[in-house]
Order: C-alpha cells, then sequence, then structure tokens
C-alpha cells in the first residue's frame, strides 16, 4: 500500500507530465523565398569571377540557365496523424518570389512543411494535364520560427519531385 505523500506526488507528476498537452501553445511560421527554374532547354548561362570566365572540366555538363519561375503553387502545410492543416497557400509572383504565413495551437512543436507544385520548366517533356510536386521538410524548434529566403530550384522530373496527372 503507498502513502498518502507518495500518491499525492504519483497525481502531480502525471498532471506536470501532461500539461502540454492541456495548455497548447500558439505557433507560427513565416516562410519567404524564390523560386527558380533550371531549363534544359535553355542555352547555359555563362559564369565570370573577375577577368576570367567558368568553363566545366571535359566531360562535365554545364550548368543549365536559372530563371524565376512565375506561378508554382506554394502550400504550407502542417502534419497531423490523420489529416494534415494547411496553413496557407500563395503562387510565386514575379521574378519567382513568394510569402507564407501560418499559425497553429499544438501542444507540441508543429510540424511544418512545404509543397510546391509546378509544370517542368521544359513544357514539352511534361504529360499534359500533369504538374510536378516538390516537398520540402522545415524545421521547428521553437514557437515562432521564420525562414527568409528560401532558395528553391526546380526543373525536370528528379528524384525529389513527383509527377501528378
Amino acid at each position: 500500500m503507498t502513502s498518502p505523500s507518495a500518491t499525492i506526488f504519483l497525481i502531480l507528476s502525471v498532471f506536470v507530465i501532461n500539461s502540454t498537452a492541456l495548455f497548447p501553445q500558439e505557433q507560427s511560421i513565416n516562410v519567404t523565398g524564390v523560386i527558380f527554374c533550371a531549363s534544359p532547354t535553355e542555352p547555359p548561362v555563362p559564369v565570370k569571377i573577375g577577368d576570367q570566365w567558368l568553363t566545366p572540366p571535359k566531360g562535365i555538363p554545364p550548368l543549365p540557365s536559372v530563371l524565376p519561375f512565375v506561378g508554382a503553387k506554394i502550400r504550407l502545410m502542417e502534419s497531423e496523424i490523420f489529416l494534415d492543416d494547411v496553413l496557407d497557400r500563395t503562387e510565386s509572383g514575379m521574378y519567382g518570389a513568394f510569402s507564407v504565413t501560418g499559425h497553429d495551437k499544438e501542444s507540441s512543436y508543429i510540424d511544418p512543411y512545404l509543397v510546391v507544385q509546378y509544370r517542368n520548366c521544359d513544357h514539352f517533356s511534361t504529360p499534359e494535364g500533369c504538374t510536378y510536386a516538390r516537398l520540402i521538410k522545415l524545421n521547428q524548434n521553437a514557437p515562432e520560427t521564420v525562414y527568409r529566403n528560401l532558395l528553391i530550384v526546380v526543373g525536370g522530373a528528379n528524384h525529389y519531385d513527383q509527377i501528378k496527372c
């Protein structure tokens, strides 16, 4: 049989451990960035440092052109056990720029991620009516997190992107 003080200690311990579940806190995330399109159909962009033009070594293909991607659909999501929450959505604007902000009340840190949906930069290789989607995990380790100047480069089917038709 346990003593009354041990019982009270046990009850208080359970309350303290579960207090975060009883009192969820408001958390927010803000993400700004730019989406670029690495187009394999455009000629490579020459790169110059100082007075010297950079050329790749033999056997290495040149870097593709990188252009701002206007019109990509961006969703800021938050993982849940059953259905994920949409915190915000937008499209990349002029120069590929975007900004999304979201907030949610949770007892633990929220688990945010971005979904970037776009047509392939080389429209000829994208099947008609299809788009590509890229999922980008974001670390949330504080009640308020800000990501500034996130750079996303998309282009062509690659192992990061899923095709959706």
